[in-house]
Order: structure tokens, then sequence, then C-alpha cells
């Protein structure tokens, strides 16, 4: 590809705006070239189904979890701290998962905010 290369006269050559040299794509390219170059597109396209069928599968699992999180906590058959033993996510998370649900938190607060007294 070199030789190729060096036949091109620089008036040829064009420029991108962005001061790319697109000498490389007026290149006659080989029938190896062009036969690893598609071996190449196909393993990336390939790789990017594999890829987004396995994060829609992932997203299914993860709301899978979540209803099942939140279904419990709201029957009170488990306890967030119990939840986080047995899952992957932390007590912390737990509790925001819970709290976006509208799952009614297992103790009321004992003690009001300066905002609230008064």
């Amino acid at each position: 590809m070199t030789s190729q290369l060096q036949a091109v006269s620089l008036r040829q050559v064009r420029r991108a705006p962005w001061g790319c040299n697109l000498m490389w794509e007026d290149a006659e390219m080989t029938d190896e070239e062009r036969a690893t170059q598609q071996a190449a597109i196909d393993e990336i396209e390939r790789l990017t189904a594999t890829f987004r069928a396995t994060e829609r599968a992932h997203e299914q699992a993860r709301d899978a979890l979540h209803e099942a999180i939140i279904r419990n906590l709201m029957t009170r058959t488990l306890r967030p701290s119990q939840v986080e033993r047995h899952g992957p996510y932390d007590r912390n998370h737990v509790g925001r998962i819970a709290k976006a649900a509208g799952v009614p938190p297992l103790r009321e607060r004992k003690t009001q905010s300066a905002e609230t007294e008064g």
C-alpha cells in the first residue's frame, strides 16, 4: 500500500474541514486488505449485536429484581438489611428503590427537623 500512496500526487489529496488527510481513502486496497477490513467490520457488528441483546436482558433482569424487592418490602416479608445480604445492592440503594416506589418506612421518624417545628 505504501507504493500506492506514493503514487498519489499531492494535488489529488483532499483535506477534510478539520484537517484530516483523506489520502488513505483514495488509495486502492488489495483483496487481502479488503478481506481483513471486512472481517473486522463483521466482528464489530456481531459483538455490537451481542452487546445490545445482553443489555436488554440486563435491563429486564434488573426490572424484575426491583419489582421483587418492592413487593417483598411492601408486604414486609423482608427487611432492607435482608435484601442487602442476599441481593446486589447495599441497604441505602434498597431504601432509594423502596422510596421511589412509595414503600412506607418500617418506622416513623422520632425526631422532627427544625423546619417542621414551630
